[in-house]
This record gives structure tokens, C-alpha cells and sequence, in this order.
């Protein structure tokens, strides 16, 4: 019986013993699962504030690349807007009063060249001239050392004057397109000044752009 007895306080200080350890075990995984939780939030925090913070500094940098544009962008609309209303108003001015103009410069222009013109006979085309100006033309063309053809020509590609010679060895025209890229090239400033006057203090300067193609060109072309 005390052998029974004995074997049953061993059972149960073996149960206890047992007890007490799984709950250190138990309290230690608890503890354990505690502190990398609590290291996991912690470095999730951290990240957060990470991203956080670069995307502050993101926007932030965007805020200051777009006021930084705004001087820039605002000064090529203002060009560009002043180049399309120039170009807009000599198109205007080209449809309803440039036939005067454009007269006066293409015999101008004959006048310039008639070293050239004189040296080998050719054909003078023309499109869109007033009397007063053909009748300028016609003499022009008889005053000419060489012999001039005159022919009036629907098909050139804008109002004004070409000289196309027999032998081909040059071309001239004058015509409302190259009377146009001159405005804009030599007198780009005078008509800026004119069109913005008192609405800016900033203008194109004259020959601010590339040159264009005069009209006179020594290579044989073909006719237009």
C-alpha cells in the first residue's frame, strides 16, 4: 500500500514538475511572440514613416520642378501666341490689302535682279497682280535686254511673279510666300511692335529665326 501511495506522490510531482515547465515554456512563447510583435509593428512603423516621408519629399520636389516651369512655360506660350497672331494678321493682311504690296516688292525684286534676267531670254510668269502693276510688268519685260515672255499662270502656287530662263540655268520668284518669309525674317521687330504695342515690353527680335530661301535660286528647277 505505501508502495501504491509513493508511486502516486512520484506520478504527481512528475504531473506538477511537468505543469510548471510547459507553463515557463508557455510564458517564454508568449513573451517571444510579444516581443517579435512588437519589433514587426515597430518596423512596420518605420517603413511607414520611410514611405511616408520619401513621398513627401517627392511632391515636394514636383511642387518646385512645376514653379520652376511656370516663368519658362508661360514665356514659350506668350511666343508662340505672339508668333501664330503675326503670322495671322500677315495672312489677313495678304488676303484683303496686300495686293499693293506685293506689286510694289516683286517689281522691286525684277529691278534687283535684272543683271540676271537680262542675260539670257526667259519666260515671266505671273498670278494676282492689279492692272497698275501688270502694266509695270509689261514694260519691265520690254525694257529688258533679252527677250522676256510674258504669261499670265493660274497654277503658280501663290500671287507674284516667277522667271523661269530658256536655258534653265536659274529661277526667280517673288511672290507672296517669299514676301511673306521676308516680313517675317527682316521685319519681324517692326511688325511686332506694331501688332503688341503697349500689351507687352517683350518682342521677337528681328532675325531672331533662321533665314528663309530667297527667290532666286542659280539651280536649274522646274516649273510650279
Amino acid at each position: 500500500m505505501e508502495q501504491i501511495q509513493g508511486t502516486e506522490a512520484l506520478e504527481r510531482e512528475i504531473l506538477e514538475d511537468a505543469a510548471r515547465k510547459a507553463d515557463k515554456i508557455k510564458k517564454k512563447a508568449e513573451g517571444d511572440a510579444s516581443r517579435i510583435l512588437a519589433e514587426a509593428q515597430s518596423g512596420i512603423q518605420k517603413k511607414i514613416a520611410e514611405l511616408q516621408n520619401e513621398h513627401e519629399a517627392r511632391i515636394a520636389n514636383l511642387h518646385n520642378e512645376l514653379r520652376s516651369r511656370v516663368p519658362t512655360e508661360k514665356s514659350r506660350l506668350q511666343s508662340k501666341f505672339k508668333e501664330t497672331a503675326l503670322e495671322a494678321a500677315l495672312d489677313e493682311f495678304f488676303e484683303h490689302e496686300g495686293s499693293a504690296l506685293l506689286g510694289q516688292w516683286c517689281l522691286q525684286q525684277l529691278e534687283k535682279s535684272q543683271k540676271l534676267i537680262d542675260a539670257t531670254s526667259a519666260d515671266v510668269f505671273w498670278k494676282g497682280l492689279n492692272e497698275s502693276d501688270l502694266k509695270k510688268l509689261e514694260e519691265f519685260c520690254r525694257k529688258s535686254k533679252s527677250t522676256l515672255a510674258l504669261h499670265e499662270d493660274a497654277c503658280l502656287p501663290a500671287r507674284g511673279v516667277k522667271v523661269k530662263p530658256k536655258d534653265q540655268s536659274y529661277e526667280c520668284r517673288f511672290t507672296e510666300r517669299e514676301l511673306r518669309d521676308w516680313l517675317l525674317d527682316d521685319k519681324r521687330g517692326m511688325l511686332a511692335d506694331a501688332l503688341f504695342s503697349g500689351h507687352s515690353n517683350e518682342r521677337p527680335q528681328e532675325n531672331e529665326r533662321p533665314r528663309r530661301g530667297t527667290g532666286a535660286d542659280s539651280r536649274p528647277q522646274d516649273r510650279a
